[in-house]
């Protein structure tokens, strides 16, 4: 699901570069206990926050977001929550298309939520998931099993690198 259309499935209209309600905007990410953004594609884009990530990702926990990730692709993703903030790198992979890349990085960090795993474990099934999706044409047909995600998140390491902000 494209940014924009997940920011009307929660009450959020307009397109990129459109304001939108400040106060809806508010409320909507104080009811969020995680707030998923995929690269350019969001609620951040439908309020006019098109900042560096770091700053969208304070103007978020300001509104009242309890944990921020920042979804940039293939530059990685940034996380920012009572912990501190970290800037997350990327899985090698041979890239192929696009399609459904963070969709699986959001499904792969939800993976981890339901799992009760650390955040930075959870951003370790997202940044795999993600990863494994833009391997193949298509949105589903490169996504690792749990059985595969799990073995490539054993044997390859994540950059992972605290942010002093």
């Amino acid at each position: 699901m494209s940014g924009l259309r997940r920011a009307a499935a929660w009450g959020l209209h307009g397109s990129a570069g459109s304001v939108v309600d400040m106060a809806r905007t508010r409320y909507l990410i104080a009811k969020a206990t995680q707030v998923l953004r995929a690269g350019k594609k969001a609620v951040a884009d439908s309020v006019e926050l098109r900042a560096e990530p770091l700053r969208q990702a304070r103007l978020f926990r300001e509104m009242g977001a309890n944990t921020v990730i920042i979804s940039q692709g293939g530059e990685g993703s940034l996380l920012m929550n009572d912990e501190g903030t970290y800037r997350v790198g990327v899985y090698p992979t041979d890239y192929v298309d696009g399609s459904g890349g963070g969709d699986a990085f959001d499904a792969g960090y939800i993976f981890g939520m339901l799992e009760g795993k650390p955040t930075l474990e959870c951003l370790r099934y997202a940044s795999a998931l993600g990863a494994s999706c833009v391997r193949a044409i298509g949105t589903t047909p490169g996504v690792f099993t749990r059985a595969e995600c799990e073995a490539f998140i054993q044997s390859h390491d994540l950059p992972i690198e605290r942010v002093n902000d």
